[in-house]
């Protein structure tokens, strides 16, 4: 019988184990990440490699990651299995979006509650 053994820093993104919250807010842009983390308290700077760039903090006593995608469905893929591998378990994505019909309206807000893989 063989052993998996995880391994303790994933390849994109700039932390690891035990370094990333429960809660993660995942915007697309790199840059949006340091604004949003400025609304945390005592916002932790974790570095950064290509699009991924990562903040810790506390939100109203809560520990909150942010860290950014980058820019379409191969490094948000990339971004959100890392997360979840090293310990991320509720993802809030937050950012500008396109629309596959016309019944959204430009500038307004759309609001999501769940989604699931199959």
């Amino acid at each position: 019988m063989s052993t998996v053994q995880k391994i303790e820093q994933v390849k994109h993104l700039p932390i690891k184990f035990g370094e990333v919250a429960r809660y993660v807010i995942v915007p697309g842009d790199p840059n949006r990440v340091p604004l949003i983390a400025n609304n945390l308290e005592n916002p932790v700077h974790q570095g950064q490699n290509r699009e991924f760039n990562a903040y810790k903090g506390t939100y109203k006593g809560t520990e909150v990651s942010v860290v950014s995608t980058g820019i379409g469905c191969p490094s948000t893929a990339i971004a959100v299995e890392e997360l979840v591998y090293i310990g991320a378990e509720v993802l809030i994505r937050i950012g500008t979006s396109g629309s596959v019909d016309n019944s959204a309206k430009k500038r307004g807000n759309f609001y999501c509650n769940c989604c699931c893989k199959r």
